[in-house]
């Protein structure tokens, strides 16, 4: 998420009109997937199958009012970290 951010306040200044529509959709789709897996089956089970509350890490639902960090490195992951040598 802090790649996009980065590379999106990067390029949104200087892009063209359907560079700009790109980018804004692409947030809106992050924003809308972000919001559909709260509320997807798959990862919200009905009740007789979840969990007991103190067997889970529950992650709260709300969006943070800020980054909980502005640090861009790269993760510690060779399977995501090769994409920052693309930026």
């Amino acid at each position: 998420m802090l790649l996009f951010l980065r590379l999106r306040e990067r390029l949104l200044p200087t892009a063209e009109t359907p560079l700009q529509y790109l980018i804004d959709r692409l947030g809106q789709l992050i924003i809308a997937n972000t919001e559909v897996t709260r509320c997807a089956r798959r990862y919200n089970p009905p009740p007789a199958q979840r969990m007991a509350l103190e067997d889970v890490i529950r992650t709260p639902e709300c969006w943070a009012p800020s980054l909980s960090t502005t640090d861009t490195s790269p993760l510690p992951y060779p399977s995501i970290s090769w994409w920052w040598d693309h930026c």
